[in-house]
C-alpha cells in the first residue's frame, strides 16, 4: 500500500494520469518525497521496468559503478532490482560476487543462500554450499552414509532420518528451498 504523501505527490504532479497508472518506487535509503521515481506505462496501465529514473535518487559512487558494470555487459535492470532489494551500499560491496556466483551455479541457489545468511555472507557461498536435496531426510541419509557408515543398507536397524536431521544435523546445516548449506563457514 502506498503512503498517503506519495499518492498526494503523484496526484499533484500528474493530475491527468489515472491512479492505477502511477507506481511509485521508494528506495530504502531515500525515504523522502523528492527521492522516488514514477514508473508508468500509459498504454497498458501496467508497471513496466524503467531504469532511467534512478539517476535522480542514487549517489554518484553508485551511479559510477552502474555505468562501469554496464560497460562490462551487466544489465542495468538487474542492478536496479538488486539495489531495491539490498540497498546501494550492498550493491557496491557484493553485487559482482553475487552475479559471479549466480552465473557459475544458478541464481536460485544463490538467492536461497542470501535468504538464509544475508548478502553480506556471499563470499562464503563456496564454503557453505553442499548441494540440492528433495528433503532434509534425504540429505541426512546421504551425509551419514558418506561420513560415518559406508553401506547403510547392510545395517539391521531402522533409522529415523527426520529425527537425525532435527536432533543433530539442523544445527550445522541449513535447508532452504531444497538447497543445503553449512551453517558454520
Amino acid at each position: 500500500m502506498t503512503n498517503n504523501w506519495i499518492q498526494e505527490y503523484l496526484d499533484s504532479m500528474y493530475p491527468d494520469i489515472p491512479n492505477n497508472c502511477k507506481t511509485p518506487i521508494v528506495m530504502d535509503e531515500y525515504p523522502y518525497p523528492d527521492n522516488f521515481s514514477l514508473i508508468m506505462n500509459t498504454q497498458t496501465t501496467e508497471q513496466m521496468p524503467v531504469v532511467d529514473n534512478y539517476l535522480n535518487i542514487l549517489d554518484e559512487v553508485t551511479l559510477n559503478k552502474i555505468e562501469e558494470l554496464k560497460a562490462d555487459n551487466y544489465h542495468d535492470e538487474d542492478m536496479i532490482d538488486f539495489i531495491k532489494e539490498y540497498g546501494s551500499n550492498n550493491f557496491l560491496a557484493y553485487y559482482e560476487e553475487y552475479v559471479r556466483k549466480g552465473e557459475e551455479l544458478d541464481y536460485d541457489v544463490v538467492d536461497a543462500f542470501v535468504e538464509e545468511f544475508g548478502i553480506q555472507c556471499i563470499e562464503h557461498f563456496d564454503d557453505a554450499y553442499i548441494g540440492q536435496y528433495d528433503s532434509e531426510e534425504q540429505f541426512a541419509e546421504q551425509y551419514i552414509g558418506e561420513m560415518y557408515i559406508s553401506n547403510l543398507d547392510d545395517l539391521p536397524v531402522v533409522i529415523d532420518w527426520t529425527a537425525t536431521w532435527n536432533c543433530n544435523l539442523k544445527y550445522d546445516f541449513s535447508f532452504n528451498d531444497g538447497y543445503v548449506f553449512r551453517s558454520n563457514f
